[in-house]
Formats: C-alpha cells, sequence, structure tokens
C-alpha cells in the first residue's frame, strides 16, 4: 500500500512540475510578444498631417470616447475614471508624454490595464488624430498676452 501512494506523490509532483513549466514557458511567450511588439510600435510614426482639421477632429473623437475616464485635460481625473483600478493614465505626465506615438497608436488599438482597446470601435485615421490631440496636453496653451510678446514689440 505504501508503494502505491508514494507512485501517485511522484505523478502528482510531475504534473505540478509539467504544469509549471508549461505556464513559464507561455508567460515568457506573452512576455516576448508584448516586448516585441511594444519596440516594433516605437519606430511607427504619426501618418495623419498635424494641422488644426486633425485636431479639430481629434478632440471631437477624445471628447466622445477618451474623456469620461482620461478627463477634459487628460490628467486621469474623467468621471468614471475615478472608479479605475489602476486609474487612467495622465497624458500630462512624463509616463505619457516619453513616449512615441506609435506606442500611444498600440495601447489606443489594443487596449492597457482597464483601458478598452478601441481599433474595432474606431478607425486607423481616428485613432491617429486622437494621438495629436492628446500630444496637446503636454504643451501649455499661450497665456493671452503672451503671444503678443513673442510677436513682435518688446
Amino acid at each position: 500500500m505504501l508503494k502505491k501512494k508514494k507512485k501517485k506523490k511522484n505523478r502528482m509532483s510531475k504534473f505540478f512540475l509539467e504544469t509549471f513549466v508549461l505556464f513559464g514557458f507561455l508567460n515568457f511567450m506573452t512576455i516576448i510578444t508584448v516586448l516585441g511588439t511594444t519596440l516594433a510600435s516605437s519606430d511607427i510614426t504619426n501618418p495623419v498631417p498635424l494641422n488644426e482639421e486633425t485636431l479639430a477632429a481629434g478632440k471631437k473623437i477624445y471628447t466622445h470616447n477618451c474623456l469620461p475616464c482620461h478627463g477634459e485635460h487628460g490628467k486621469g481625473d474623467g468621471p468614471a475614471g475615478q472608479y479605475l483600478d489602476p486609474h487612467p493614465a495622465d497624458y500630462t505626465g512624463s509616463a505619457v508624454t516619453s513616449k512615441s506615438d506609435g506606442f500611444l497608436f498600440q495601447r489606443v488599438s489594443e487596449g492597457y490595464n482597464a483601458m478598452p482597446e478601441w481599433a474595432d470601435a474606431l478607425t486607423e485615421e481616428e485613432r491617429w488624430k486622437v494621438i495629436h490631440y492628446i500630444r496637446t496636453f503636454a504643451s501649455p496653451a499661450p497665456v493671452a498676452g503672451e503671444a503678443k510678446e513673442k510677436g513682435g514689440k518688446k
């Protein structure tokens, strides 16, 4: 009777070892896939021209789809965002501003953490327009008198 129990124990140990190795391999492959996609996306540049029309379209798309979580000024403080864990990204912070357009496009397209993927809901062009628009959150808007001072008279 003792020998049978011992064999059963060995089978269980082997099962757990094989399962651990399999899941470890799958996790490793997931990390490599994500890392590879992230590295590849950093080389992609925004093909949509940056102009006032693009920014206006990006703002409209942002307001309809992104504002509820990311907030009016892109700080991740939208009314729905407060209920998410982790909180939505702050588009004014270096965690976003330091990333390439391609990286941000990938995140918008595929989703990340609590953010859903937008590839099925928005066209590629719409997603690129949103990337242009969210870049405006990191650039401070000119103060009324500042534009005159820089423009001509000192």
